[in-house]
């Protein structure tokens, strides 16, 4: 256990390949590994099946899958400077998340006087949406160009535009 944890520190600031599924890399200046998570700090990128999550700090909380050795982030918690870029195009920003992976949820907030900021597309003429709030509760769905956030529940602050700028094609 404890060389890995060294290698995993050694090596933090290159992109790590792990047996964690569904994120695909990992990127941080410093990781620290256990049996139950994996602590990510500074400069943080997570290739993960619903996208690219950054931020300053994440925390990927880890369970054994029924089937197989392999373990799964079932929670992962981001803060400071949270981005995250959906694999359909939409988009999210917040100083907080937390997304639970297997029950394909996700609350996100925002420290005032900033709030969460979400563009996704409409379907039809590609316009840009922007959504904007101090919380956000969601759930995450896969459409026919890939994961991004449903049912949208904004508290505080609520402020729903369209923009002008579509997106290309």
């Amino acid at each position: 256990m404890k060389k890995i944890f060294f290698l995993l520190t050694f090596v933090s600031s290159s992109l790590l390949a792990l047996p964690v599924l569904p994120v695909q890399e990992i990127n941080a200046d410093s990781v620290t590994f256990d049996e139950k998570k994996i602590y990510l700090k500074g400069n943080v990128k997570v290739l993960h099946e619903f996208g690219t999550l950054r931020c300053d700090e994440s925390t990927l909380f880890l369970t054994k899958n029924e089937n197989s050795s392999e373990k799964s982030a079932n929670k992962i918690f981001l803060k400071n400077n949270v981005h995250i870029d959906f694999s359909d195009g939409s988009s999210l920003q917040a100083t907080e998340g937390e997304i639970y992976c297997e029950a394909l949820e996700a609350h996100f907030c925002a420290t005032p006087p900033q709030k969460v900021i979400y563009i996704t597309y409409t379907e039809d003429e590609h316009l840009p949406i922007r959504a904007t709030s101090r919380a956000l509760q969601a759930t995450i769905v896969r459409g026919k160009d890939g994961y991004s956030l449903n049912s949208l529940k904004g508290e505080g602050a609520v402020n729903i535009e369209y923009l002008t700028q579509r997106k290309s094609e």
